[in-house]
């Protein structure tokens, strides 16, 4: 069993072990921390380890800013003060402009006895609310946080006492208001009377660090930024995922965080959440948030999410804090290059291709022989050979490597002639909401003699004439804005109901057997990477070019599938 440093056992307990960092040992007062992780079981305690390690960095992170906003307080409490002086005394004026009669003698007297309390010092609720007012105004939370917080029932600054000198100023600053309070309603000129607050508004000194963590946007504010931005451009699938990231971000951090604040350990937070969520998460967990089926999930053994489904999240994440970098939202990017340790793929888990007998059992069943409909009849035999959609996107994927997607979505003008080649072209279309996986998914695929034996360029010609946009306008989108979506739950039907499915092949498998068909073929890499859409170099620079799409055309002659008969579909 491999030992998990920091993982340590006492008696009957497991516990996290941590050195403190250099830089805060003289602050904490201690060089090492224990961490109980509440059990026995070893099993349990290095699922719990994780997660106790990234709050204990998040921790860390937070006894730094609670180091440092003490300094930078102590050295910016005169500026804070007088802005929050200023910003009363302009609207308190507005307030009492109006004030006449038993109204004015009743502030009068207020204004007296405020006055008299605070040269007594007395008014400490007055104060003490005075103060939170203060650190409120420039950008400290006034209430319970998990990370940074200000109790302000103990009037505390991220866990420190705040220094005797802002509740000095403070009151310094209410009398100030107090007396000239007193001589609006009592018609004196109002001169001033404490130096302090005569004048304009100190300036913003630089802080020590060089960087204004309190300043800025929230994270709340952010995200509404970017999604302003981004969202319109954005499938309805890309909002849903980055919503689940808006849900997790809120839950971990606060929609009222600094933006300025978010460090590495925050970002590790949403890290560790990734690692644990399960997998339709929502759906699967209803009721409970992100944050909550997480824990649910690692304590009732619930498997995680795929690796690669969590690094997309973090990548996500990522791209979000780098737009907000480059706006000047934010100085660095905290999550950048941020991801879940993902296994090596095991060759015995790789999906399959579809085998020739495999291939001949889907060609030869009812939907392409003979059915009652192409809908709930697709797999009963009966006199009808309905050439739509179902009918279609199998053969294109068997026959010239297109993503279940890719095909789906085709329209009628993606399908043309390249220097007198009849070519697929796959490409993005913004107008009709179409959208490729990849950048370099954009390419063009020659047109397989096969599939125009099948008559694929007459089904075309059929639609064009009908006027429609897409090649197969039955099809619908999704609630993600796909038209893959519900495709693709029936297309694994239609495998397991001719016997063609097994445990490591899905509706993607027939990509997998064009690949192997190029290779019988003789096909390069290069050409491979060309007519699948993978990144191989500046392949997108090849698009529309005639040599290259008459060396792919060559290619495509050559690719077959020895023993698979598909003449009973044959045009007539």
């Amino acid at each position: 069993m491999a030992k998990q440093p920091g993982l340590m056992r006492r008696k009957a307990r497991w516990y996290l072990r941590a050195k403190v960092p250099v830089d805060l040992i003289a602050f904490l007062g201690r060089d090492e921390i224990w961490r109980s992780l509440r059990t026995g079981d070893h099993a349990i305690a290095t699922k719990r380890f994780r997660r106790a390690r990234a709050d204990l960095d998040t921790w860390l992170d937070a006894q730094r800013r609670r180091r440092d906003a003490g300094e930078r307080l102590a050295g910016e409490l005169p500026r804070l003060v007088n802005t929050w002086f200023h910003e009363h005394e302009r609207r308190a004026a507005h307030a009492d402009f109006d004030l006449a009669g038993e109204l004015l003698r009743s502030a009068q007297a207020e204004a007296g006895l405020d006055l008299a309390d605070l040269l007594d010092d007395g008014a400490g609720e007055t104060l003490q609310a005075a103060v939170e007012q203060v650190l409120l105004a420039n950008g400290w939370p006034a209430r319970a946080h998990t990370v940074g917080s200000i109790s302000t029932r103990k009037t505390k600054v991220a866990d420190g006492e705040i220094p005797a000198a802002l509740q000095g100023l403070v009151r310094r600053a209410l009398a100030e208001m107090a007396r000239r309070r007193l001589d609006r309603l009592q018609g004196k000129p109002n001169g001033g009377y404490d130096p302090m607050f005569n004048g304009s508004v100190p300036a913003v000194q630089p802080v020590a660090n060089g960087q204004d963590t309190t300043g800025g946007l929230t994270v709340g504010e952010l995200i509404k930024k970017f999604r302003a931005e981004k969202e319109p451009h954005q499938s309805a699938k890309l909002r849903s995922d980055y919503t689940m990231l808006y849900e997790v971000i809120g839950d971990l951090w606060g929609d009222g965080t600094p933006a300025r604040a978010i460090t590495r350990a925050h970002c590790r937070q949403v890290k560790t959440l990734f690692e644990a969520l399960p997998s339709n998460a929502k759906k699967r967990l209803r009721g409970k948030t992100l944050s909550q089926a997480a824990k649910h999930a690692e304590a009732h053994g619930i498997a995680p999410m795929n690796p690669k489904t969590a690094n997309q999240h973090l990548a996500r994440l990522s791209s979000m804090l780098g737009w907000a970098m480059q706006e000047e939202f934010l100085d660095r990017n905290p999550a950048a290059k941020l991801q879940v340790a993902a296994p090596e793929a095991d060759p015995r888990h790789a999906r399959l291709p579809l085998t020739i007998d495999q291939l001949k059992e889907v060609f030869d069943a009812p939907l392409y022989t003979g059915c009652q409909n192409d809908q709930n009849g697709y797999n009963r035999p009966g006199p009808k050979v309905v050439r739509r959609g179902r009918f279609w996107i199998p053969l294109i994927c068997t026959f010239a490597g297109l993503r279940m997607g890719e095909a789906c979505q085709l329209g009628v003008d993606d399908v043309t002639t390249e220097h007198g080649v009849d070519v697929i072209l796959v490409r993005p279309d913004a107008e009709a909401g179409t959208r490729l996986k990849t950048e370099y998914a954009l390419r063009e695929v020659p047109i397989h003699p096969e599939l125009i034996r099948c008559g694929f360029l007459d089904h075309v010609a059929a639609m064009r004439k009908r006027g429609e946009a897409r090649l197969f306008p039955e099809l619908r989108r999704d609630s993600d804005g796909s038209y893959a979506g519900h495709f693709q739950r029936w297309a694994n039907r239609l495998l397991k109901s001719c016997g063609a499915k097994g445990d490591r092949q899905t509706f993607h498998s027939l990509r997998h057997s064009f690949t192997d068909a190029l290779r019988r073929a003789g096909a390069t890499g290069e050409v491979i990477d060309g007519m699948l859409g993978w990144r191989r170099g500046n392949m997108r620079d090849r698009y529309g070019s005639g040599p290259w799409i008459l060396m792919l055309a060559d290619v495509m002659q050559r690719v077959e599938y020895p023993g698979l008969d598909l003449s009973h579909l044959y045009v007539r």
